[in-house]
């Protein structure tokens, strides 16, 4: 079963909040930000995923996979060296790296020996 956590982005605040269960985020964030509106905020998923430096990897992160041997699906071939960089993204109910061409990597094919994946920002953060 996978554990499902977000962290929150406090657009009018520009503050992003730690990583927290479903159980006790409206306490938990009042108490960190005082009264806020939720349409200031942008909620990020834990993919349930870390990035190759143990830092976990949410929906919205921005990030640089190098590959360390040989990769190729049906729209993107990849050798060793090259650099990948993209936002992650949930689609079709999958956890992918997408580019700004809308190529696609998904993150499970990352997380394996040909490729190292780092979290290098995130879409609020700038």
């Amino acid at each position: 079963m996978r554990e499902i956590r977000f962290k929150f982005w406090n657009r009018e605040l520009r503050k992003m909040s730690k990583a927290y269960g479903l159980g006790v985020i409206w306490e938990s964030l009042c108490e960190e930000w005082g009264i806020f509106d939720w349409a200031d905020v942008d909620k990020l998923q834990f993919t349930n995923f870390k990035d190759n430096f143990d830092k976990e990897v949410y929906g919205g992160d921005r990030c640089e996979i190098t590959v360390n041997d040989y990769y190729s699906d049906a729209n993107l071939t990849l050798e060793d060296g090259d650099v990948f960089r993209g936002i992650v993204k949930m689609i079709d109910y999958m956890w992918v790296v997408q580019d700004t061409d809308k190529t696609e990597i998904p993150l499970y094919n990352i997380l394996c020996d040909e490729m190292d994946i780092k979290v290098i920002g995130n879409i609020c953060e700038k």
